[in-house]
């Protein structure tokens, strides 16, 4: 390697065969980075198609999923799976709604298929289900899922794609971990969730005013936001109609039963988006922030990828779960670490691609089978706060003290600079 190789490629923690294991990891990622920029919204918040095949619906086989894929002019046939199940959470929703007595266990099937539908919006705003020729099935499919899931899905493009991504562990990344600093491990649990919702929705406003900003001034956008197709109007018109849209069912519900409205359209959903919030403090609690480091020559991203041109040159930065029944339920949700260092990778992919290129070098602590018992252990009895290496946490001591206010992600352009202290729509 040479000396500007070096100076590029910083390896953290890593023994020489590690360090070996890694590099070539980064050879397959930049061959894995050339990767064709458009169609739909992906996972840089532009326009995208993302990391596949020449025909992904095709991969699996010429089956029936196959067929009703291409049919539906799906990227991936598995995602035919993913719509049928937002389609059959909906109407497992409405089922219950005009059912004359709902059961407990049938209340739980819901918000267990609610918590399904959070991951699937994860996925989604990563990786479109249509192919860019069906703008208006992506939007369609978007409304859906923000139905389902009852809160606008535009939002992951800042908040989590453009925040939590770029920034991971960071004060711009407003989901961080180490915000939470009580004693008791399940406190910081518990009310994590509590303590990033504020500061999310705030960003999230203030984004979407730039983008309808942006869009009405039609002005290209700064920093990481390149403008196809005027991308700042598409993302405040679609954020508008899935707000309308959520509006809209609230206030039908809560006019036909109040009491119906609470049990299953708010506590289903709240509890979707306390769930898929708080999965960082399950993915990412005592780990350390990645390290972001160029590349050089044809190992680079694309331009206009969001991380473009750096990698992560830590590996140790998310917890990942590989249980079967976790990742069933949740479509690959628990395998983040490879998640993390190609976000377009599709759901069914990520198994595989864990397997090959992270398992091999990760700490053996991040790789824990059972979802459960790992939530046990930590947050209920004994609740022991811990690093990725198992050596005692406390952030009070390890990491800065006080801990450091947010700072604002994205550069609002002078023209729009009123917006960051405005905290409404």
């Amino acid at each position: 390697m040479s000396g500007q190789g070096q100076k590029n490629c910083e390896f953290v923690n890593f023994d020489p065969q590690q360090q070996k294991n890694l590099f070539l990891f980064y050879l397959w990622l930049g061959n894995m980075a050339d990767v064709d920029m458009k169609g739909q919204i992906g996972v840089d918040g532009v326009e995208g198609e993302t990391e596949r095949g020449a025909d992904g619906a095709a991969e699996g086989g010429k089956g029936l999923q196959w067929t009703v894929a291409s049919l539906l002019s799906l990227r991936e046939a598995s995602d035919v799976y993913t719509l049928g199940f937002v389609l059959a959470t909906l109407g497992l929703n409405a089922a219950l709604w005009r059912a004359p007595r709902v059961h407990v266990w049938q209340w739980a099937l819901l918000v267990q298929a609610t918590l399904s539908v959070s991951t699937i919006v994860h996925n989604a705003m990563h990786v479109p289900l249509f192919h860019a020729h069906r703008p208006r099935a992506n939007a369609g499919f978007n409304l859906l899922l923000s139905l389902a899931f009852g809160h606008p899905v535009a939002t992951f493009v800042s908040a989590h794609n453009r925040s939590h991504h770029r920034f991971a562990q960071s004060a711009k990344d407003h989901m961080r971990t180490t915000q939470m600093r009580y004693t008791h491990n399940a406190l910081n649990y518990a009310l994590f969730f509590a303590t990033v919702a504020p500061s999310l929705q705030h960003a999230d406003f203030r984004f979407m005013r730039l983008m309808r900003g942006q869009g009405q001034a039609q002005l290209p956008l700064q920093a990481q936001l390149p403008p196809p197709h005027n991308f700042p109007r598409a993302l405040w018109s679609a954020f508008r109609a899935q707000c309308l849209l959520i509006a809209a069912a609230h206030l039908v519900a809560l006019t036909v039963n109040p009491r119906r409205w609470l049990l299953l359209w708010v506590s289903p959903r709240l509890a979707a988006s306390i769930f898929i919030t708080n999965m960082n403090m399950l993915q990412h609690d005592g780990c350390p922030a990645p390290v972001l480091t160029p590349l050089v020559g044809r190992n680079k991203s694309q331009p206009n990828s969001l991380l473009a041109p750096i990698h992560i040159a830590n590996i140790n930065t998310a917890r990942n779960f590989t249980g079967s029944i976790t990742n069933f339920l949740f479509f690959n949700n628990g395998y983040h670490s490879i998640h993390h260092i190609r976000p377009t990778l599709h759901w069914s992919k990520l198994p595989a691609a864990h397997n090959e290129l992270v398992k091999p070098i990760i700490h053996p602590n991040l790789d824990q089978e059972n979802m459960a018992s790992y939530f046990f252990k930590t947050f209920i009895y004994p609740a022991n706060r811990i690093t990725y290496d198992g050596k005692p946490y406390d952030p009070n001591l390890v990491e800065i003290t006080p801990e450091v206010e947010n700072e604002e992600w994205f550069p609002y352009p002078d023209k729009f600079s009123n917006i960051r202290t405005e905290h409404h729509l």
